[in-house]
């Protein structure tokens, strides 16, 4: 354990290295970046001039901004490069904790299915099926305006630059990136478009079943996996190249896992559960609804089991879940100022989006 610990000592110290240069040159660019830079730039990607949306003034206010960012990360790598040895403890425990949710999670799976009759199991598979294939027919259908509109507006453009955008609240973040690995990865078909939400519609099936047959019973779960796969509404947005899917599956997994978390105090759970939280915000910043009353619930449940001592990192966990949602959402606020004029709709209309995707 000790040649262990050294070993990945010695990674993390290499890497807080690594990052800290990295880091360095990073604001050394920023530092010599100029307007003129980034206005040749800019008009690499689009017509629209860059002083119609952003002023020299506002580009030196992100200038001192980035710099700040900088410095702030730099002092955060000096400080966790004199903790390297706390941090591979962590990350023993977390390596071992991962393990044991993965254990957990699987024989959770086997028994929900072992449960099932024959004839459950044959109605499940044949629902699950039938929901795919609709999906997947729906997804083939022509593109829609407002995806054509996110996929030129905002997939389309560099990865630094998506989760700065958010001049159209039409744009999903999380699911705009993942839409942009899709399309770099397998191409601009329908398909690829649409895989992101398609695949979390696909999976939100059998996660349905397994989330409300261990609230409840295998019969509920059951029924309110059939009624999803029936549901025209969820097959329709599981084709619609939109982040609402992507946000239920991240929902579901959030209700799943403060379930699970009500008698195991898991790290790599706490984990997941918190990044559950945070992707779902950032793909559509109306899961304040939903989230706000799961998180309620989720409180409520630790106190019915009388888990005092799970209250604390329950609470770690929030803060540092809202932590992550208001750093996310600061370079889309930010970068708004200076975009204020530059609406989605400057081009024309969503039909012109339309007709450009189609040339895509």
């Amino acid at each position: 354990m000790l040649n262990c610990f050294s070993k990945d000592e010695l990674f993390f110290k290499f890497f807080f290295l690594f990052a800290m240069g990295f880091v360095v040159l990073g604001g050394v660019k920023v530092y010599f970046y100029s307007y003129e830079n980034l206005e040749i730039y800019i008009r690499s990607l689009t017509q629209i001039p860059l002083k119609s949306f952003l002023s020299p003034s506002h580009f030196a206010f992100l200038k001192k901004i980035s710099m700040g960012m900088c410095l702030f990360l730099g002092i955060m790598l000096i400080k966790l490069y004199g903790h390297t040895s706390s941090i591979c403890r962590g990350m023993f425990v977390l390596k071992q904790d991962a393990r044991t949710f993965k254990d957990s999670f699987f024989s959770f799976v086997k028994n929900k299915i072992k449960s099932l009759t024959p004839i459950e199991r044959l109605i499940m598979g044949s629902f699950v099926f039938l929901g795919s294939y609709f999906m997947i027919q729906t997804a083939l259908l022509p593109l829609r305006s407002d995806e054509a509109t996110v996929f030129v507006s905002f997939s389309s453009k560099p990865y630094w630059m998506i989760p700065c955008l958010y001049t159209n609240v039409g744009n999903h973040i999380f699911h705009t990136l993942l839409m942009k690995v899709s399309t770099d990865l397998f191409g601009t078909s329908l398909l690829a478009i649409r895989l992101p939400v398609l695949v979390a519609g696909i999976l939100s099936l059998p996660l349905i079943f397994l989330v409300f047959s261990g609230l409840y019973t295998r019969t509920v779960g059951l029924g309110c996996m059939i009624l999803t796969s029936t549901s025209s509404a969820f097959i329709l947005f599981s084709g619609n190249s939109r982040g609402y899917v992507i946000q239920i599956f991240l929902s579901l997994c959030f209700i799943g896992l403060s379930y699970f978390l009500r008698k195991n105090d898991n790290k790599t759970a706490w984990v997941l559960w918190v990044l559950s939280g945070i992707l779902a915000f950032w793909t559509v910043p109306t899961a304040i609804y939903f989230h706000a009353g799961a998180w309620v619930w989720a409180f409520y449940i630790q106190i019915k089991y009388k888990n005092l001592e799970k209250i604390r990192p329950f609470i770690y966990s929030t803060l540092t879940m809202g932590l992550g949602i208001l750093l996310l959402y600061i370079p889309p606020f930010v970068i708004a100022k200076g975009l204020a004029h530059m609406s989605v709709m400057m081009e024309g209309s969503n039909s012109f989006y339309l007709k450009k995707a189609i040339c895509f």
